[in-house]
């Protein structure tokens, strides 16, 4: 009687999801009563959230299962990256902490072998001066006397 209806898609779903899809938008949108105009189901969203929305309810039930095995699959292999990664770091760690010890050594074992050869020229000089002590009080007594 009017011609044929005007309209356009603004959603599209498979067949399997067409009951959560309406769900969704009957909790979305709250309408009062059936046969009213709701507000736009997609206010305030971007068009790629709309496609991707879209696209998600386009797919079967089998799809979705084969996509989360997927993404099963992927996050066991990022575990399993990450795990590795994780001992590589402990093992770095450990490497890191050895070179520190050998480096805190050589820096004793340079610390002490500067520490002993001042020990040495310390010994030297107070030998000398024992030396010459020794040789001032083996003297007479009365070069000692005129010597001072």
């Amino acid at each position: 009687m009017h011609g044929a209806p005007n309209g356009e898609i603004l959603f599209k779903c498979h067949k399997d999801h067409i009951d959560i899809a309406e769900e969704m938008f009957i909790n979305r949108l709250n309408p009062p009563l059936n046969g009213t105009y709701p507000p736009d189901p997609f206010a305030g969203m971007g068009i790629p959230e709309i496609e991707k929305i879209s696209e998600l309810f386009s797919l079967s039930t089998i799809e979705h299962i084969r996509r989360i095995k997927a993404l099963e699959q992927t996050k066991a292999e990022a575990l399993d990256i990450i795990s590795k990664h994780n001992d590589e770091v402990a093992e770095l760690e450990l490497v890191i902490s050895e070179l520190q010890e050998i480096r805190l050594q050589e820096v004793l074992d340079n610390d002490t072998n500067g520490y002993i050869e001042e020990l040495k020229r310390d010994n030297d000089k107070l030998n000398s001066e024992n030396r010459a002590l020794r040789a001032k009080l083996s003297a007479p007594w009365w070069r000692r006397w005129f010597s001072k």
